[in-house]
C-alpha cells in the first residue's frame, strides 16, 4: 500500500507559499525613485529675462540657490531672436552686439545646468500691455 506523507507535503506547500509571498511582496513594493541626478527640476526662463548679462546672472543664481537641474530658455518670441541670427532680427530690448544665448551657455560652464531652447513657433495671443 502506498502511504502518502501529508506532513512533508504540507511543509513543502507552506514553504513554497512563503517564498511566493516574499517574491510577490518584493515585486509589489514601489520602486525607488531614480538618483537625484536623473530627476528634472526645471525652471522656465521667459525671453524678457534674457535682455542683459545682469538678468541672466540673476536667474542663474536663483536656479542654483533652489537646486534646479534644467533651464528651459525662451530664445524666440515674436519673430525675433535672443541669439545671434542671420535670419531673425535681434529682440527689442537686447543691447546691440549682445548675444544672450551665447552668454548663457558660456556662463553655464560654471553652473552645469542642462539648457533647453524654447522656441515659439506659432504665437496665438498676447496682452495689449
Amino acid at each position: 500500500m502506498n502511504h502518502f506523507d501529508y506532513r512533508a507535503s504540507l511543509q513543502s506547500t507552506c514553504l513554497g507559499l512563503f517564498w511566493l509571498c516574499c517574491v510577490l511582496i518584493q515585486l509589489g513594493q514601489a520602486q525607488e525613485s531614480p538618483a537625484t541626478a536623473d530627476k528634472i527640476r526645471g525652471l522656465w526662463i521667459v525671453r524678457h529675462n534674457m535682455n542683459s548679462p545682469e538678468t541672466i546672472e540673476r536667474f542663474l543664481k536663483f536656479a542654483e540657490a533652489y537646486r534646479f537641474t534644467d533651464l528651459f530658455v525662451q530664445v524666440r518670441g515674436r519673430g525675433d531672436a535672443y541669439y545671434e541670427s542671420r535670419f531673425e532680427p535681434t529682440a527689442e530690448g537686447v543691447n546691440p552686439g549682445f548675444d544672450p544665448l551665447s552668454y548663457l551657455l558660456l556662463r553655464n560652464e560654471q553652473y552645469r545646468f542642462r539648457i533647453h531652447a524654447w522656441v515659439n513657433i506659432f504665437y496665438f495671443w498676447s496682452s495689449p500691455n
